[in-house]
């Protein structure tokens, strides 16, 4: 209910602020190569549950592979310092990266999407990724919390 009661509101205050209703379709100008200053692709949940990776470049995953597409053929137009790919989170899906070289294998599949090119990727470690923040206390990162309270950074 609160869902859609958001949802609902989202619209509101886009009608409000628009003056109008959105239309069912609606398209704009594609901006040209030359006007733009950076290209991000965020990618979330790639994790590739259950997929043995190992010798698969991209693990022969059809959205890694037009990914790398999408991402070459970005940095061909604009350059690639001006592209960027963002893996947000659940890389290696379900119980985060072990020693287990299946694990390793999903999270290199993402990064044979810009191996060997220029472009810059990041990514950031998601709650599977950690293990529900198993990992991060393992490796120091946070304290142990108390029952709902939020952990805490080391400095």
């Amino acid at each position: 209910m609160k869902a859609a009661i958001s949802f609902l509101f989202s619209v509101l205050i886009a009608t409000l602020v628009s003056g109008q209703v959105c239309e069912k379709h609606t398209t704009v100008d594609a901006i040209l190569p030359n006007n733009v200053a950076l290209t991000m692709f965020l990618v979330g949940d790639a994790g590739l549950e259950g997929q043995d990776c190992r010798n698969r470049p991209v693990c022969n995953d059809p959205v890694l592979r037009q990914l790398r597409t999408d991402v070459n053929a970005r940095a061909s137009q604009i350059g690639a310092d001006n592209v960027v790919v963002v893996f947000l989170g659940d890389n290696v899906y379900l119980n985060g990266l072990s020693p287990d070289p299946k694990d390793q294998a999903r999270l290199d599949a993402q990064v044979d999407v810009v191996r060997q090119t220029a472009v810059r990727a990041f990514f950031v470690p998601g709650n599977h990724d950690w293990k529900q923040n198993a990992g991060l206390r393992r490796h120091g990162l946070v304290s142990p919390a108390q029952p709902g309270q939020a952990g805490v950074r080391r400095s």
